[in-house]
C-alpha cells in the first residue's frame, strides 16, 4: 500500500505545478504525507458532503480540482463552515490535494475531457500565454447545425439546459471550448476564428458583449464544464493500482443536489 506523498507525486506528474497560475494555491491543502492510503475520493469542490462521503467510504485522501484556500483564513472558529471542514479533516487525518489551473492546462485535463465528451477532433490551442501554457481549445466543427450541438450539450449537463448568449453563428466551422469561467476570453476566441465559445459562468454583460460583437457564447455551467476531468483522474490512479494501490478504492464524488440547483 502506498503513502499519501506518493499520491501527490502522481498528481504532480499528471498535472505539473508549473502549469498553474502564480495566484493559484494548488497542492496540498491538508497534508499527512506519511499516512498509508486507504482510499481516494475525487471531487471538484471540498464541501461538507464530500468530506462526509470520504469518511463513509473510508477514503483518507481527497483530490479536488478547486483548492480549499482561495481566501486567507483569519482564525479557526469551529462554528464557521470552512473552519469546521478543516477541523473534521484534521481529526480524521484526511489529506486534501488540489490541482486547479494546472489541471485545466495539462494533457488529458479539464479541456481535453470536455472536448472528448463532445466528440471534438483536430484540436489546436485556443491561446498560449507567455510561458507557452495552453488555455482552452479550438476545434474544427463536428456538428452540422446548432440543433446537433445543443443536443450533444444537453446530454452532458446536469443542472440546467445550456444558455445561449449573443448571436447564433451562420456556420460551425470552428468551436472554442474553455472549461470553468472563460467568458473573459471572448475576444481571444473571436481572434482565433471561432464561431462560438462554450464555457461556464457567463454573466449578463458578457452576453451583451458577445451580442455587440456578433458572436455566440454558450454557458453550460462551471460544474458541468469541468466534471469530466474527475473520470480522467480516476482512470489515472486505477492504472497505478497494480503498483501502488492494490487495496485502495477510487471514488468520484458527484454533486448531491438535483438538476434544478446551482450549488453543491
Amino acid at each position: 500500500m502506498s503513502f499519501v506523498k506518493e499520491v501527490y507525486q502522481v498528481l504532480c506528474e499528471f498535472a505539473p505545478e508549473n502549469l498553474a497560475e502564480d495566484w493559484d494555491p494548488i497542492g496540498p491543502q491538508i497534508y499527512f504525507p506519511q499516512e498509508k492510503v486507504r482510499g481516494i475520493l475525487f471531487c471538484l469542490d471540498v464541501t461538507d458532503k464530500v468530506l462526509e462521503e470520504a469518511i463513509n467510504q473510508n477514503c483518507n485522501v481527497i483530490v479536488s480540482h478547486h483548492p480549499m484556500f482561495f481566501k486567507g483564513l483569519q482564525r479557526i472558529d469551529i462554528e464557521d463552515y470552512k473552519s469546521n471542514l478543516i477541523y473534521q479533516a484534521l481529526k480524521e487525518k484526511i489529506s486534501i490535494l488540489s490541482a486547479h489551473t494546472n489541471l485545466d492546462r495539462t494533457e488529458n485535463g479539464v479541456n481535453d475531457a470536455l472536448a472528448e465528451k463532445l466528440g471534438l477532433k483536430d484540436l489546436e490551442p485556443l491561446y498560449l500565454d507567455d510561458q507557452g501554457r495552453n488555455l482552452g481549445y479550438l476545434a474544427k466543427g463536428q456538428f452540422k447545425t446548432m440543433e446537433d450541438l445543443l443536443a450533444s450539450l444537453e446530454d452532458l449537463v446536469q443542472y440546467r439546459d445550456p444558455i445561449i448568449y449573443g448571436r447564433l453563428p451562420q456556420s460551425l466551422e470552428k468551436i472554442a471550448i474553455l472549461g470553468g469561467s472563460g467568458a473573459e476570453f471572448l475576444d481571444t476566441a473571436i481572434q482565433a476564428g471561432a464561431d462560438l465559445l462554450i464555457t461556464g459562468d457567463v454573466k449578463y454583460h458578457d452576453g451583451q458583449d458577445a451580442y455587440e460583437k456578433n458572436f455566440c457564447l454558450i454557458d453550460i455551467g462551471h460544474y458541468d464544464s469541468e466534471k469530466y476531468v474527475l473520470e480522467k483522474l480516476q482512470d489515472l490512479f486505477k492504472e497505478k493500482r497494480t503498483v501502488l494501490y492494490e487495496s485502495c478504492d477510487f471514488i468520484i464524488q458527484k454533486c448531491f443536489l438535483d438538476r434544478k440547483t446551482s450549488r453543491c
